[in-house]
């Protein structure tokens, strides 16, 4: 495929003044044999949510930092080459008493992909259709004045960032 033209689709500018705001607030493990037609529709997500085909929790902090990319070495007038991405989320979550046996369970599991919501308005929904790794333990900090949550890391691997979209109103909040 040498000299191989690519034509992005067309950029979509923000109406407005709006700001998309930060923070990943929630986060759906998804069992990976569920397919979407449709990410936005409610009706799609109800009767699999918290059952063992879509864990959701509704009350998280976290961050999605860039991805580190995978490089090799280019060819002809490129000196480099992205050949795929590493990303991580990192989420915290409560409710440590009694939740072991869940999360040593995700913690081995190999079958879930993941969506989570970023903005205090629980607007916009980012989507991973590829297998996720979780790590995941309780964090107990030193001070009396602390509390304790369980640290999440949800990492995987692809050339693609998430996919976005509205989130499917009902679900998250």
């Amino acid at each position: 495929m040498p000299n191989c033209q690519v034509f992005p689709p067309e950029y979509i500018e923000q109406v407005g003044c709006d700001i998309e705001n930060g923070s990943v607030v929630a986060v759906a493990f998804i069992e990976d044999s569920v397919e979407f037609t449709d990410i936005t529709d409610p009706a799609e997500w109800v009767g699999l949510d918290y059952a063992s085909d879509i864990l959701v929790h509704q009350e998280v902090r976290g961050s999605y930092a860039k991805p580190s990319a995978t490089e090799v070495p280019g060819k002809g007038k490129q000196d480099t080459r992205i050949v795929g991405r590493k990303h991580e989320l990192i989420f915290r979550v409560s409710s440590v008493k009694g939740n072991d046996n869940y999360w040593n369970t995700l913690n081995r599991s190999t079958n879930y992909t993941l969506a989570f919501v970023v903005g205090s308005d629980y607007d916009l929904l980012l989507r991973v259709d590829k297998g996720v790794s979780i790590d995941s333990s309780p964090e107990v900090q030193e001070g009396l004045d602390t509390e304790v949550d369980w640290l999440v890391s949800v990492k995987w691997s692809d050339i693609n960032v998430p996919s976005t979209s509205d989130v499917p109103a009902g679900i998250f909040e």
